[in-house]
C-alpha cells in the first residue's frame, strides 16, 4: 500500500482537484508511512490557509514542521504518477489497510478494560462500539476552525462576485441562471 500512498501524494501535488477527493475519504491518520503522513499533514495544512499546494510550497512547509525530507522524494511523487483518475479509488485501499491497523491498539485497550474486575460490563461495550465506529469515520480529525472556514466562504463569495471564479459545473443550459451549474451531491431532475 506504499506505492498507493505515494500515488494519492503524487496526484495532489500534480492535480488541482485530487485533493478534495482524497479529503472525502481519507486523513492523515491513514497513512502507514510517516514521511507520507506528514506530507499529506503538510498539504492540509496548506490547503486550510489558501496558500497553493506544490513540490516548493509542500518542501517548505515540512522544513517548517523539521520533517526531514529526502532530496528526491517529492519529484519522485509527482514522477511516477500519470493521472490522478484513480485517487478516489488509492484512498480507498489506503482507507482499508488503515482500519485494521488502527483496530490494533484499540482492541488491546479494550482487552485491558474487560479483564478489569471493576469495569462496569454495559461501559465497556458503548466503549467498544464507541471506537469501532470512530475507526470508520472517515471524517475524524477533520474540524476546521469556523474563523478559517467563514473567511474562505467570503473570499469565494466575492470572486464569484467579481466574476473571477464560477461555481458549480458549467452546462450551457438556462437554468444555470437558478443554479449556477451542477454541484457535488446534488441531484438534478430536468423535465
Amino acid at each position: 500500500a506504499v506505492e498507493v500512498e505515494e500515488s494519492i501524494l503524487g496526484s495532489i501535488l500534480t492535480e488541482p482537484g485530487a485533493l478534495d477527493k482524497a479529503l472525502e475519504v481519507i486523513s492523515a491518520a491513514d497513512f502507514y508511512k510517516t514521511l507520507h503522513r506528514k506530507t499529506f499533514e503538510a498539504i492540509i495544512d496548506l490547503h486550510l490557509h489558501n496558500e497553493p499546494v506544490d513540490m516548493i510550497t509542500v518542501e517548505t512547509k515540512l522544513k517548517e514542521m523539521e520533517v526531514e525530507v529526502p532530496g528526491v522524494f517529492l519529484p519522485d511523487l509527482t514522477r511516477s504518477v500519470s493521472s490522478s483518475y484513480n485517487i478516489g479509488y488509492h484512498c480507498q485501499i489506503v482507507k482499508e489497510k488503515a482500519i485494521p491497523r488502527n483496530l490494533i491498539p484499540h482492541g488491546n485497550e479494550l482487552i485491558k478494560m474487560a479483564y478489569n474486575p471493576g469495569a462496569d460490563a454495559f461501559d465497556v461495550v458503548d466503549e467498544a462500539q464507541e471506537r469501532m465506529f470512530g475507526l470508520v469515520d472517515h471524517n475524524e480529525g477533520h474540524l476546521h476552525d469556523i474563523a478559517d472556514v467563514m473567511q474562505r466562504v467570503a473570499t469565494k463569495i466575492s470572486l464569484y462576485q467579481e466574476g473571477k471564479e464560477e461555481i458549480g459545473l458549467k452546462t450551457g443550459l438556462d437554468f444555470e441562471l437558478v443554479t449556477n451549474g451542477f454541484h457535488r451531491g446534488q441531484l438534478y431532475i430536468i423535465g
